[in-house]
């Protein structure tokens, strides 16, 4: 179907779609539309109903739940004194953890976070830190955390401090295996039905998950994301970027697809 046929007929759901994730980069009127018109005629009305079951956390949201998580530690540690929790973002400079620890470093309400990089960490004295958080904004599978604590256990461990890995969104299947190693803390909770190729998803009928599993074969993705790594089958995104958990449908890109977010966005 023509993307101005698609605009006639649902203006209202890309509407809707565009107050919803317009300050994803490069996300337009006409990039919703041509992403809808990838899908057959008589499957439109699936991809407007993915549209519209897609959670998206703007910039806004972002900033909200970063407030709410240094909230969540600080009553989880209330005998100890804010100057001695440090948060300290995950993985590298670029990486999205960089979001949330912008954000803590500007927090004007209530007692200034400490935040600090890995290697900060290390340099700080030991006798000045009880909690070391370890923040970031989404775990779909634990895998990428568990990975990087691997790596930097040896900078932590000796510090003595209690490790807590503080998340603005969880993906329910992460927990176990976070859990083996910190104390977890967490805005929002994915559970089992936030996947939606799951029986425990009640938003799409039987025929129209196996429909979206099609359209993200038809992506060209590579096997292993078919169902969004890990087998999670997420809609989800943020503002600066969709994880691979999600459904390809949302982020992969190749000569038969064309993403409507970016996997990494400004």
């Amino acid at each position: 179907m023509q993307p101005a046929k698609i605009d006639a007929q649902h203006t209202d759901a890309v509407d809707e779609a565009l107050d919803r994730f317009g300050d994803h980069e490069s996300v337009s009127r006409g990039r919703v539309l041509r992403w809808l018109a990838q899908f057959a005629d008589e499957d439109v009305a699936l991809g407007v109903k993915s549209l519209h079951h897609v959670r998206y956390y703007d910039a806004a949201r972002i900033r909200s739940m970063t407030r709410k998580l240094v909230r969540i530690v600080r009553d989880e540690f209330r005998r100890t004194e804010a100057r001695r929790i440090v948060f300290v973002p995950v993985g590298d400079v670029g990486s999205s953890a960089g979001v949330v620890a912008r954000v803590l470093s500007d927090l004007r309400e209530g007692p200034h976070c400490r935040v600090v990089s890995m290697r900060g960490l290390s340099e700080l004295d030991a006798r000045t830190v009880s909690v070391v958080v370890l923040v970031d904004v989404f775990s779909g599978t634990g895998k990428q955390m568990t990975e990087w604590w691997e790596v930097v256990e040896p900078l932590v461990r000796p510090i003595g401090a209690a490790v807590v890995v503080g998340l603005l969104v969880l993906n329910g299947r992460a927990r176990g295996k976070i859990q083996q190693f910190a104390r977890l803390l967490c805005v929002d909770e994915l559970l089992e039905d936030a996947d939606v190729l799951s029986s425990a998803c009640q938003d799409f009928d039987t025929d129209e998950k196996e429909m979206l599993v099609e359209y993200c074969r038809k992506t060209g993705s590579e096997p292993e994301f078919v169902r969004g790594f890990g087998e999670c089958g997420l809609l989800v995104a943020f503002k600066h970027g969709c994880p691979n958990n999600s459904l390809p449908i949302l982020w992969w890109e190749s000569k038969s697809w064309r993403h409507l977010f970016k996997r990494r966005a400004i």
